[in-house]
């Protein structure tokens, strides 16, 4: 008799396991994208503070006053104690704090186009010194140009933008908008 050839076992069977794990894998993946989108679509990802960047001209995305009106729009001119361009002459870190001074040198005020007094009865100089925390501002150097948005009543700025890109980006919106501020009275 001749010699029995031994049998191998059929390939099919991880076929069959590559083919349902390849399944699953794409069901798991729909489930992902149908649960961000469900996410994105019931407001999750639209605030300022979801905002990655480090970099000092992160502020791209709009940051607003407390009653969430835009940067650079005609009402927050209008409701606005000093929005204006400058460049950072110090930067210094107070003593064992995250805390800085920062010094700008103010070269264009766009609003109020003649600057009012504050409540302490004097104008905004040239010079402006603000307290903030580095996370507002981080990377910031002196020499970097800066706008400012100081909103009424406030005495820090509540939007920065630094570097020539970003400052080019909101001088555009701020300077569409003068027209339709000087229209407009804060309330």
């Amino acid at each position: 008799p001749a010699p029995a050839l031994p049998v191998r076992p059929s390939p099919r069977p991880r076929r069959r396991a590559f083919s349902l794990a390849l399944g699953g894998l794409a069901v798991a993946a729909a489930a992902s994208v149908m649960a961000g989108m469900g996410w994105l679509m019931s407001g999750g990802g639209t605030g300022a503070a979801d905002s990655s960047g480090l970099d000092a001209g992160s502020s791209a995305e709009k940051q607003s006053d407390a009653r969430g009106v835009a940067f650079g729009s005609a009402r927050y001119l209008a409701c606005s104690r000093l929005v204006a361009e400058g460049e950072a002459t110090a930067v210094e870190r107070l003593p064992g704090t995250t805390t800085l001074r920062i010094t700008l040198s103010l070269t264009r005020v766009y609003f109020p186009e003649v600057p009012e007094e504050d409540a302490k009865g004097s104008k905004p100089d040239e010079e402006q010194v603000f307290v903030v925390d580095e996370n507002v501002v981080p990377g910031i150097r002196a020499g970097d140009p800066v706008l400012v948005g100081v909103p009424r009543g406030a005495d820090q700025p509540d939007f920065w933008a630094v570097g020539e890109r970003q400052i080019a980006l909101e001088r555009a919106m701020v300077t569409a908008s003068l027209p339709e501020a000087r229209k407009l009275t804060c309330g």
